[in-house]
């Protein structure tokens, strides 16, 4: 039964959501087929940045590294990379365009997971893939709708957050939708 739903939602989805369709009616659509009870079901946001370094959570006394970093007027001292640090980088950005991943990419993803009765999950997926020019400064992460307190406190969390703000107005370069079963 949850299967057969959520390949109704899946279809409900690439119906409505065109190539050049704006986030805001992306997360529109996407709430849309949540109202859709299905038992057990959580939703999942994702922010991923795979060409950027980690930065630490809180504050744990480690030094954070921006890439791009400058001498600011009137800074005693820039805030630049060491050569490891650098290294570091540039076998993540080599390693990942090997396996075909854009180390300037910012995907964002809207996922609705539900048990699938053996223990696995159906997931179906709104995947978003967005051109990153270096002017991407919001932090990479996830947001659970149990965090939130439920699915109305969370898609408004979604809609508020630094993500979606910073795509308002951009064309994702690429839009998947699928249904996977983990």
């Amino acid at each position: 039964m949850t299967e057969r739903i959520l390949r109704a939602q899946l279809e409900a989805l690439q119906a409505q959501i065109s190539e050049d369709a704006p986030l805001d009616a992306i997360v529109d659509a996407f709430e849309a087929v949540c109202q859709t009870p299905v038992e057990d079901d959580m939703l999942l946001f994702e922010v991923m940045m795979p060409g950027r370094p980690a930065k630490p959570s809180g504050n744990e006394g480690a030094r954070q590294v921006d890439r791009f970093s400058t001498l600011k007027p009137g800074a005693s001292k820039a805030n630049v990379p060491s050569l490891a640090e650098m290294m570091q980088f540039l076998k993540r950005s080599d390693l990942l365009a090997k396996m075909g991943i854009d180390p300037g990419a910012v995907w964002i993803r809207l996922i609705r997971q539900c048990p699938d009765g053996e223990g696995e999950f159906y997931q179906l997926r709104v995947n978003l893939t967005y051109r990153d020019g270096g002017e991407c400064n919001i932090p990479a992460g996830s947001l659970w709708d149990s965090e939130c307190g439920g699915k109305e406190a969370w898609f408004q969390r979604v809609r508020g957050s630094e993500a979606c703000r910073w795509a308002a107005g951009k064309r994702p370069e690429k839009i998947e939708i699928r249904l996977d079963q983990t």
